[in-house]
């Protein structure tokens, strides 16, 4: 266990204090070595034992937080891990089980590193025929279509129909390329500042609306919600004290609300799964899933079955998407690559019918 440990140190398990580069591996180990017996000073130390100097200063700050009574969640911030990543831990320390939290965590963060990666590799291909036919484009508005038109005007030919439609097509294609990268560059600036004036749950709201943001959204929702709700139970914590440990987090703000929303219906005397029914942030399933949890007297149990199910569910429609990215962007390439080719050949067949 040492050994593998210090093989992915030396090979830089970390280069920023506020951007580490492995932070799946980080969670991980440290999960692993608190399962094995280690305490948690010993265990960060141990992970950056064998850094340079300044990381070693700023693990033996880290060290000196922990030793002064900072949490761990604290600290992970400071190691600038985000706040998705706090809040499990956050709630992990409320419910008592943080080593493997670290490592579900840890798990979390390799699993979208692959689906980054998938993502990068379904459209690499589609990207460099992308630039390529870019390139095609500058070369045929700069040396051919100039050439062309001349021809066209020495010979007295005017293109018409869908030929005249198609030049201007190739002609203003970069103009409206340009112009569209623009306005969603805008567009993207604009929704992303004015999001920090909504309230958290405004802000989930809106995401709720877009057709397939909104699935993906519901269904981490759910997870996230399922998974801390399980563990806060398991550890004996009523329904009614576990929404007082999501209100009283601030990690994740839209769960902070509705640890209050949550406990104050509750308090009003509406029944949990009643509550969930009227909040539109979560998958249908949820109530049910809560109503025979309840029923059964194992509802901690499905909530964590569920919640491995809303992540599988993601994971399915991600890898249906990639399957659809390519062909779409090999299609609109190709139909480009047509229109150039019609632009040019079109006025030219055009033209021998008139001799």
């Amino acid at each position: 266990m040492v050994i593998f440990l210090k093989k992915n140190i030396n090979a830089g398990l970390f280069k920023k204090k506020r951007s580490l580069r492995h932070q799946d591996d980080f969670l991980i180990r440290l999960g692993e070595m608190l399962q094995q017996g280690f305490s948690l000073s010993e265990g960060i130390e141990f992970l950056f034992l064998y850094l340079e100097k300044k990381e070693t200063s700023d693990a033996k700050r880290i060290l000196l937080d922990l030793k002064s009574g900072a949490a761990l969640h604290e600290v992970l911030q400071k190691l600038g891990f985000s706040n998705q990543i706090c809040a499990q831990i956050y709630f992990a320390q409320a419910h008592g089980n943080v080593s493997q939290a670290l490592v579900d965590a840890g798990y979390f963060l390799q699993q979208r590193k692959q689906e980054q990666k998938k993502l990068f590799k379904a459209l690499q291909y589609p990207l460099i025929l992308f630039l390529f036919f870019n390139g095609l484009l500058l070369l045929l508005q700069v040396v051919l279509l100039p050439q062309f038109e001349r021809l066209y005007y020495t010979m007295g030919y005017e293109p018409k129909g869908f030929s005249a439609l198609f030049l201007q097509g190739i002609k203003q294609f970069p103009m409206v390329l340009l112009v569209s990268a623009l306005v969603l560059l805008i567009a993207g600036y604009v929704a992303f500042t004015c999001r920090r004036w909504l309230p958290p749950e405004k802000q989930v709201s809106v995401l709720l609306r877009i057709p397939v943001v909104s699935f993906y959204v519901r269904s981490y929702l759910t997870h996230f919600f399922s998974r801390e709700l399980s563990f806060l139970l398991k550890s004996g914590l009523s329904i009614n004290k576990a929404m007082s440990v999501f209100e009283e987090q601030s990690f994740r703000p839209f769960f902070q609300k509705q640890g209050s929303s949550i406990k104050a219906h509750l308090d009003n005397g509406l029944s949990f799964p009643s509550t969930l029914e009227y909040l539109p942030f979560y998958l249908p399933e949820l109530p049910i899933v809560i109503r025979h949890g309840e029923q059964n007297s194992l509802l901690e149990q499905e909530l964590r079955y569920f919640s491995s199910f809303c992540l599988e569910q993601m994971e399915e429609r991600t890898e249906k998407i990639l399957q659809w990215i390519q062909p779409i962007v090999f299609g609109f390439i190709g139909a480009f690559v047509v229109m150039m080719y019609l632009s040019l050949m079109l006025p030219m067949y055009e033209m021998m019918k008139t001799i």
